[in-house]
C-alpha cells in the first residue's frame, strides 16, 4: 500500500474505533451506573438491604401459602400492551407455583424492568451526548516533525499558528 492509502485506512480504523468507544460510554457505562446508583440510593432511603427485602418477602409467602406453594401474579407484558396496564400487582390474577416457577417469574420481571429503565438510559444519555456536540470528529492531519504549534495549508507548506505573545499581532500565521 502507498503511503496516502495507509494513512486513509488508518484514519478510518481511528475514527472507527473512536466511534466505537464513543458508544460503550454512552449507551452502556453511562446508563448502567446511574442505574446503580439509582439502587444504592433506593435502598439506602429506608435503611433496606436486599437481604430485609428477600425476608419480608418470604414471610409474606409463608403467611399467604401452603409449604412448597410460592405467589405469582400473572401479568404478561402482552396484557400490558392490549389493556390499559393495573394500578397495582394485586390487580393481576395470582397463580400457585413451585420454587423453580416462582425464581423463573422473578428473574423475568426483573430483566424486563432493567431493560426498560437501561434502555430509557441510553437514549437520554446518548441524544444528551449528541446535542451537546460530545462525538468523534475526524482530527485533522498530523504534520510530522512540527510541534502542535504549526499547520498544514492547501499548497502542503506549513504555517506557525500561535507566538509565545497572544496579545500581540505576531498570532496572526505567517504568509
Amino acid at each position: 500500500m502507498n503511503r496516502p492509502a495507509c494513512r486513509t485506512f488508518f484514519s478510518a480504523l481511528v475514527l472507527t474505533l473512536r466511534w466505537i468507544n464513543w458508544g460503550i460510554r454512552w449507551a452502556v457505562i453511562w446508563p448502567l451506573a446511574t442505574m446503580v446508583l439509582f439502587i444504592a440510593f433506593v435502598l439506602w432511603k429506608d435503611g433496606t438491604t436486599p437481604g430485609q427485602l428477600m425476608a419480608r418477602e418470604i414471610e409474606q409467602v409463608r403467611m399467604a401459602t401452603a409449604a412448597g406453594q410460592f405467589p405469582v401474579n400473572i401479568c404478561r407484558e402482552s396484557d400490558l400492551f392490549t389493556t390499559t396496564p393495573p394500578v397495582l400487582a394485586e390487580d393481576c390474577p395470582v397463580t400457585l407455583t413451585d420454587a423453580a416457577g416462582y425464581a423463573a417469574e422473578r428473574n423475568r420481571t426483573l430483566l424486563q424492568l432493567g431493560k426498560a429503565v437501561w434502555a430509557t438510559l441510553a437514549l437520554l444519555y446518548v441524544s444528551l451526548a449528541v446535542m451537546t456536540g460530545v462525538v468523534p470528529v475526524k482530527m485533522a492531519p498530523y504534520v510530522y516533525g512540527r510541534s502542535a504549534l504549526y499547520y498544514r495549508q492547501a499548497d502542503g507548506s506549513t504555517g506557525k499558528i500561535i507566538d509565545a505573545d497572544p496579545v500581540s499581532d505576531k498570532n496572526k500565521p505567517e504568509k
